[in-house]
């Protein structure tokens, strides 16, 4: 199964209001794909994707925190208002096209879905903490489950992992963002409070690509957290 796309059989239990909702063409994927008609919900940083409007099944959760970003795609004909969700560098989602029944709906769809990718990375970095003993530690599986909502990133959050942009976009995965950061003349010998490189973080968290980069500018392979 794909990181960020999960096949459902049943509506999710405690659904929640939409920030979104309405019938939108998908495609299967591929060069050959075929389009299909689906019914959208979007919930927070999830797709909802179902067969019927009556929502009973669920053929499909999209997790928006795995996109980069949501933008138009351009057709040979401009009456195909197509719009396409274009996953993060070093996250193994596929990417997703749509096509909206209007221009209107075409835009609207593309600024919610932009929104929702904005909530799942936030939600992201929420959930990550500096533990005392210098590890980067997830915290979901212990955190006693609430109904407030998590707050976005803040200056407190950065001041307390010591992270800054090019850190930040190692942590999440971002290899366009990095290299423009280098590009741009950022240090890329910083470390964040614990000691940890952008190397480090890539590393932890599986971003195969902007590791690569990172070995490809020179960062040291066996440079130490100590």
């Amino acid at each position: 199964v794909l990181q960020g796309v999960k096949d459902v059989g049943e509506k999710p239990r405690g659904a929640r209001t939409a920030d979104k909702a309405g019938w939108i063409k998908k495609s299967s994927g591929g060069l050959l794909g075929f389009w299909k008609d689906r019914y959208l919900q979007l919930c927070q940083a999830q797709l909802l994707v179902y067969e019927n409007e009556d929502e009973q099944k669920c053929v499909e959760t999209v997790e928006l925190g795995s996109y980069e970003k949501c933008q138009d795609l351009r057709a040979l004909l401009k009456r195909k208002h197509r719009f396409i969700l274009l996953r993060s560098p070093g996250n193994k989602v596929n990417d997703i096209k749509f096509q909206a029944p209007s221009g209107e709906e075409k835009d609207s769809w593309i600024k919610a879905l932009n929104e929702g990718i904005n909530r799942g990375k936030n939600k992201a970095f929420d959930e990550v903490k500096v533990d005392k003993s210098c590890a980067l530690e997830h915290v979901t599986r212990d955190r006693v489950r609430g109904g407030q909502r998590r707050r976005p990133p803040t200056r407190i959050h950065l001041k307390e992992f010591g992270m800054n942009a090019l850190l930040l976009s190692a942590w999440f995965g971002h290899l366009r963002i990095l290299q423009i950061l280098v590009s741009s003349g950022a240090k890329i010998h910083c470390e964040n409070k614990e000691g940890n490189t952008a190397l480090h973080l890539a590393a932890g968290r599986g971003h195969v690509a902007v590791l690569q980069q990172l070995v490809d500018i020179g960062l040291d392979l066996e440079e130490q957290n100590v």
